[in-house]
């Protein structure tokens, strides 16, 4: 089983290694569009930037830029539809995403990517992938995207209630509404807790996966799943949050078998044929441990037809490449030729074979003999 997902990850990287530009636009223009369409279906309320056709254009148009553009862009959507519901909340949030927009592009500006997909796996009830995810690639600079992204989907998810809230308040009361917006948004418990999970998670996940034991990476990815869970259970129920424990256990789950997956891809070793090196130098003695990837050889199977002057057909069935080496030459018929001990077919058997047939074996060119099936040996 191992081996075969090995087999299937050398092909997926061989495919990327020979498409990888491409695929890298469509990935790009596939999160533009999540992102977007996301944005206009909470908070749109059927405004122009909701129109999926808008989303599309947009998106594609995102696909050919970096993709921190798509951060900027799904950004001013949110802002945009926010001030269609209330001025005070789009500067708000205006304010707050500055700020946390100077920290990301100034320490963690490729991480891009990880803010996009924040707001989208909160939608589909699986952020618990987050910080296996970040914790694994990019490290504790995965901690600011995931605070970044997930302030983005507080800030929509209250602006999709925002409407329906706002109908026991005052409008004409700036103060009771800004107090409403700082304690719904800003004072939210539930999104500190998660803020703060995520982030011990990111750094339990790094630390452990950086030390130098067998399967460290699978230490970490239980490891950090694990605490994830149990730190969110313990403090929802010590502020008295709802939750659903069930979907919960089975999101972490769902976390664990993605992280290793992520693993076979990014780091499968074979911890069995680990070997240790000491040598030195003038001022330095080095102790290095050697552990090799996981690899499987697939042979490359040939089968050439070849075909005589007399009409008579032969077949040579080869592996890696065609190449014969002398193990080869003792699985020949002795009926059919009688080989000297340096290579030359002797003479009492040159009889009825095409010497003319050659087969080309690497860097020299050999006679291939066939045996005719005519009457006088075809010669």
């Amino acid at each position: 089983m191992i081996a075969k997902l090995i087999e299937i990850k050398d092909k997926i990287s061989a495919f990327y290694a020979k498409a990888g530009v491409i695929i890298n636009h469509v990935l790009t223009f596939v999160f533009a569009f999540l992102s977007l369409f996301y944005v206009g279906k909470q908070i749109g309320f059927g405004s122009v930037l909701s129109n999926p056709l808008i989303c599309f254009a947009v998106a594609l148009v995102l696909a050919f830029l970096p993709v921190n553009a798509t951060v900027v862009v799904t950004s001013l959507f949110v802002i945009i539809n926010l001030f269609s519901l209330s001025i005070e909340l789009a500067i708000i949030a205006t304010i707050i995403l500055l700020v946390a927009y100077l920290v990301y592009f100034r320490f963690a500006p490729k991480t891009g990517i990880l803010l996009i997909m924040t707001p989208l796996l909160f939608y589909i009830k699986m952020p618990y992938l987050l910080p296996i995810v970040a914790g694994l690639t990019v490290g504790l600079s995965g901690i600011i995207p995931l605070i970044c992204g997930t302030f983005l989907f507080y800030v929509i998810n209250f602006g999709a209630s925002y409407s329906n809230a706002i109908t026991t308040l005052d409008l004409d009361n700036i103060i009771q509404n800004v107090t409403f917006i700082f304690d719904n948004v800003i004072k939210n418990t539930q999104m500190i807790i998660i803020m703060v999970t995520f982030s011990v998670t990111v750094l339990v996940v790094y630390l452990i996966r950086k030390l130098s034991v067998k399967y460290s990476w699978m230490i970490a990815i239980i490891a950090g799943c694990v605490m994830d869970a149990m730190i969110q259970m313990i403090a929802f129920t010590a502020f008295g949050i709802e939750f659903n424990a069930l979907n919960m256990i089975l999101g972490h789950v769902v976390a664990i078998i993605a992280g290793l997956l992520m693993h076979l891809f990014l780091f499968s070793v074979d911890y069995s044929a680990t070997e240790y090196v000491q040598f030195e130098d003038n001022d330095y003695y080095y102790y290095v441990k050697a552990v090799p990837k996981m690899s499987v050889s697939s042979k490359n199977v040939t089968v050439k037809t070849i075909n005589s002057r007399t009409g008579s057909t032969g077949f040579v069935h080869t592996e890696s490449g065609g190449q014969i080496n002398d193990e080869d030459d003792d699985q020949f018929d002795p009926d059919i030729d009688e080989m000297s001990d340096d290579g030359a077919v002797s003479d009492a058997n040159t009889e009825g074979y095409d010497e003319n047939l050659m087969f080309e074996t690497g860097e020299f060119k050999r006679p291939v003999y066939t045996k005719d099936n005519n009457a006088d040996g075809g010669r």
